[in-house]
């Protein structure tokens, strides 16, 4: 994998709050800022994804939040509440 799905995910996010909405202006944004975001990140290759792998990467995000709202939607009605309060965990607990 060459770029991490979590540092993805966040430039998309930082490029979704600076107004860029669409795949390829969101792929332009991250190009254009490539070496500051792979310094921010850590990350080994000083370029971004093409758009396609952008959008790629997008659409199966998509696709696991509609599973994990689908699995919450099937779920939550068999939920147990909890009797009370969880009591604090100290690290002498382990």
């Amino acid at each position: 994998m060459r770029y991490p799905l979590a540092v993805l995910l966040t430039i998309a996010l930082i490029a979704k709050l600076s107004g860029y909405s669409q795949v390829r202006a969101l792929a332009e944004w991250a190009r254009e800022r490539a070496v500051e975001l792979a310094a921010l990140f850590g990350l080994a290759r000083t370029t971004m994804p093409h758009p396609t792998t952008w959008s790629r990467v997008l659409s199966r995000a998509a696709a696991a939040t509609a599973l994990e709202q689908a699995l919450s939607r099937l779920l939550a009605p068999r939920a147990v509440p909890l009797a009370g309060p969880l009591p604090p965990i100290s690290p002498r607990s382990f």
